[in-house]
């Protein structure tokens, strides 16, 4: 779950630095920082404290005014919803995976009918300046079992989650987690199909099955 708590952790850090400022944050940092007897002893409760503290108000004024600020953002950009737009062309359909592409949207099906979980891996974009490099965020969500093959993107999906990767950085571009919001759209338990889309431009202007591509189960 460290691929979705971090870019949360991430937000919430930026929030606070940019509203506070420079010397104040840092202020804060320093009151929460110490060495690990204190870091085991410093409770959720604490935390929310010092940071209530800092703004001159309660927790509850904070934890709303950060939530309007996430929910002001109307980027496209870290999500993918779930459901199908049927507005874009086929460009790929191979092993139980169909994807489409619009002006705006890349729209990503999969349904295995031999598999009572679908759980699958695309790989795609295979990048000469990622040969024979490694990856530690490919490293870490297939546990040593596979050779990292130099591909630049990953969509891995099952029906609980799908989440959109850079393995040249590292980085979870794009996720959608159903126990997060449940949407049936996204898992139909009866045909077993996924459904799902996100930002084309999360892909730097490359498109899934143009170029080779893997796919992993």
């Amino acid at each position: 779950m460290s691929d979705i708590t971090f870019p949360i952790e991430a937000c919430l850090v930026d929030y606070i630095y940019n509203s506070l400022g420079t010397e104040n944050f840092f202020q804060l940092y320093y009151s929460l920082s110490g060495d690990i007897k204190f870091l085991n002893s410093i409770k959720t409760d604490d935390v929310k404290s010092k940071i209530a503290e800092a703004y001159e108000q309660s927790w509850s004024e904070f934890k709303e005014q950060f939530e309007n600020y996430i929910a002001s953002d109307h980027s496209f950009a870290g999500q993918i919803f779930p459901g199908q737009i049927k507005s874009g062309q086929e460009i790929f359909n191979d092993d139980g995976f169909v994807i489409s592409s619009s002006d705006q949207w890349i729209e990503i099906s999969y349904n295995d009918k031999e598999m009572q979980n679908p759980e699958a891996n695309f790989m795609f974009f295979k990048s000469p300046s990622l040969s024979g490099k490694k990856s530690e965020l490919f490293k870490e969500q297939n546990k040593e079992n596979l050779e990292y093959k130099g591909y630049r993107f990953g969509i891995k999906i099952d029906r609980n989650e799908i989440g959109l990767y850079d393995y040249a950085i590292n980085q979870l571009k794009a996720k959608y987690i159903f126990n997060f919001a449940p949407d049936p759209a996204y898992f139909d338990s009866v045909s077993g199909k996924i459904s799902a889309y996100f930002d084309i431009n999360l892909l730097d202007g490359i498109i899934p099955g143009e170029s080779d591509y893997e796919i992993i189960k």
